[in-house]
């Protein structure tokens, strides 16, 4: 099978409102450590630690990747990719993992209405 490589990610960066091109830097994190479900899975302590910020800045940059619908994220950690936006693996993988992001239920942002 023939592996599918999407990077479009860097795209949403390019914007100059306020901490999106800050928030490239737990992005990337993420895709470091994305598992072959697009999935990844660490507290906000962790990451602070690992990027060398507080905990209020990960949460601020959690905020703008979910605004941004690059991710989802449940409070106790779980992630998810956006794999329209990053993904690597085959053809029936890549369906599989559009269908688990439009499943998946971020607890970061609140719907309107």
């Amino acid at each position: 099978m023939d592996t599918i490589r999407i990077e479009a990610y860097k795209q949403a960066f390019l914007s100059r409102e306020r901490g999106v091109r800050a928030a490239r830097v737990l992005f990337d994190y993420y895709a470091d450590a994305v598992d072959s479900r697009g999935y990844v899975r660490r507290r906000k302590d962790e990451i602070a630690a690992a990027l060398n910020v507080s905990r209020r800045t990960v949460a601020n940059y959690i905020y703008t990747l979910c605004a941004l619908n690059l991710i989802k994220r449940k409070f106790d950690g779980r992630t998810v990719l956006n794999p329209d936006y990053y993904f690597t693996g085959d053809a029936a993988e890549l369906e599989k993992a559009k269908k688990d992001y439009a499943g998946f239920t971020s607890d970061n942002i609140k719907k309107e209405g």
